[in-house]
């Protein structure tokens, strides 16, 4: 082949693989002694330039926690960068490109080998700091907490990371943000100017959350990269970092009839989750004399429309804080776009609950309709509940599909046309797959 097809080749094999080198391994092209050999003289470049950053070292020693080596490269190549940077001594072990079997770091892969090798159970205590925004979105989407290193990428363009917690301009910033994880236990030194310290957060807010537990225990890795002109990234990798206390929460929604209630109820008998249901919320504000919403709450219950979206969200909020839990399951919510809406820009929720995915519910409307009749409610007259059938397919299965889509969280379809126990059964086995803390002791 002339050079033109086989970069035609190689990019086929890029797209279908993640990386050419292991699209290049899975057709049998090159065995993996080959590509240790062709990537020993990829990494041999000149590092002459690359030198030690001032208060780097001082830094990471102050780390008290095990440290890992967390790179796309091969471990020959960190080993000689770190060595450069004066920091070879501070890591217990390097997860390197072979140790991840070449798949791309940004896969899912990627990451999940890093917290076996370093021993990190729960992705939910996991902290990524790193310069790619693809990387970054990757640990977002396996429910990391992210931060993002660099005010600009590569190109010279500023960064405007969607899915990272906080964005600083260098990793010698990490003080600053997430004081908690070092040895001294606050920032090494207060800002004099507003220009002195770039740290902000993706909300605009440069105030670290109060949930911040002072008895963190996190692995801490960092992957460090050169590139063909001698640069040095530097990205900082925390695995199994239990620093970020967020309360978290799974949705679960359905069909009026469903069985959430049910299901929940079930769930917190079983697993260690607290029950939050939208629908009581707002049936016990109604009754409330000192709810300034109580009227408005009352008729459009009535009317079987949905309550404006920042007094739902209020109220949830409320109820979790009040509730001294952890772990919630959000029962009847979302139910559209503009609860969606309310929910990821409400500031509590932006800073202290972590969404970890959506148990949906799937049931025929015939048997919905037959449930809610039965079930004699003031509220499931005929009226009302071809009302809430029709929004639930118009805009809740809108905003689950959506969610889905956007790899925002992870859906869970479930059976609800079964015995309850049958769809307690089905619930508990992916829960506990995602989350295996929540049937601990």
């Amino acid at each position: 082949y002339n050079n033109t097809v086989l970069k035609y080749i190689c990019f086929c094999i890029y797209q279908e693989h993640g990386t050419t080198i292991r699209g290049l391994i899975d057709k049998d092209y090159v065995g993996i002694s080959d590509i240790q050999e062709a990537l020993l003289e990829f990494h041999d470049v000149d590092l002459s330039d690359v030198r030690p950053a001032s208060g780097l070292r001082e830094m990471i020693e102050s780390v008290k926690k095990r440290r890992f080596i967390f790179t796309a490269s091969i471990r020959e190549h960190a080993e000689r960068c770190l060595e450069r940077l004066g920091i070879e001594d501070l890591f217990e072990d390097i997860i390197d490109a072979h140790a991840c079997e070449y798949y791309s770091k940004h896969s899912d892969h990627a990451f999940k080998t890093a917290m076996q090798i370093a021993g990190a159970e729960h992705h939910f205590q996991c902290i990524l700091l790193d310069d790619s925004m693809r990387n970054i979105t990757t640990a977002h989407h396996l429910g990391w907490h992210t931060v993002c290193v660099g005010m600009k990428d590569r190109n010279g363009n500023e960064k405007f990371p969607e899915h990272s917690d906080f964005h600083i301009d260098t990793v010698l910033e990490l003080p600053d943000i997430i004081p908690q994880l070092f040895a001294f236990g606050k920032a090494k030194s207060e800002p004099e100017g507003e220009d002195n310290v770039s740290v902000r957060s993706v909300d605009g807010d440069d105030e670290y959350p109060d949930t911040v537990s002072p008895e963190a225990s996190p692995y801490f890795t960092v992957d460090v990269e050169v590139e063909v002109d001698g640069l040095v990234e530097l990205d900082m990798t925390h695995v199994d970092v239990d620093v970020l206390e967020y309360l978290r929460v799974i949705f679960v929604v359905g069909g009026p009839g469903s069985g959430k209630g049910t299901l929940c109820a079930r769930l917190t008998n079983s697993l260690n989750l607290h029950h939050i249901s939208a629908g009581d919320l707002l049936r016990k504000a109604k009754n409330d004399s000192n709810n300034p919403h109580a009227e408005e709450i009352k008729e459009t219950l009535a009317a079987g429309t949905l309550i404006p979206s920042h007094i739902l969200v209020d109220l949830i909020v409320d109820e979790m804080k009040a509730s001294g839990g952890r772990n919630f399951l959000l029962d009847g919510f979302p139910r559209s776009e503009d609860n969606m809406s309310a929910w990821v820009n409400h500031e509590r929720v932006k800073e202290e609950i972590q969404l970890e995915g959506a148990l949906v519910l799937e049931c025929p409307d015939a048997v919905l309709k037959e449930r809610l009749q039965n079930r004699g409610r003031e509220d499931d007259h005929e009226e009302a509940i071809t009302k809430r059938l029709e929004i639930f397919h118009k805009e809740t299965k809108v905003v689950i599909d959506e969610l889905e889509k956007q790899g925002d969280a992870t859906i869970w379809p479930v059976n609800s046309n079964v015995p309850a126990e049958k769809v307690e059964e089905a619930a508990v086995g992916v829960l506990v797959s995602h989350l295996p803390e929540l049937a601990e002791e």
